[in-house]
């Protein structure tokens, strides 16, 4: 996910996070989760510890043809079960969509 500087801060990012860790476990049945963030990007690294994610690691990626170190974080789904949110989330359409993303049949 991504979010313009302008919308930062009021809570959008990690709704947003929220959203789609939601579809991946409950509607496509990932196993697990990833994301990455720069070290200097602070305000991502703490919207990925917010919805549950853990460190895992970090690598070097070539950021504006610089050497740049990015801090790697994974979800499972048992780790979602204890930070889901609050709030409901709600998808819509998905069934038609359920061949497109290999997921024959109906929803489980």
């Amino acid at each position: 996910s991504w979010l313009g500087s302008t919308h930062q801060g009021n809570g959008i990012g990690k709704e947003m996070r929220f959203a789609m860790l939601h579809f991946a476990f409950e509607h496509l049945q990932a196993e697990e989760v990833t994301s990455a963030a720069y070290v200097d990007n602070v305000a991502s690294q703490r919207v990925s510890l917010a919805t549950g994610y853990e460190p895992n690691g970090r690598t070097l990626e070539v950021r504006r043809g610089e050497p740049s170190e990015q801090i790697r974080y994974r979800i499972t789904p048992q780790r979602w079960e204890q930070h889901r949110p609050h709030f409901a989330i709600r998808v819509e359409g998905f069934d038609e969509c359920r061949e497109m993303f290999g997921l024959g049949g109906v929803a489980r």
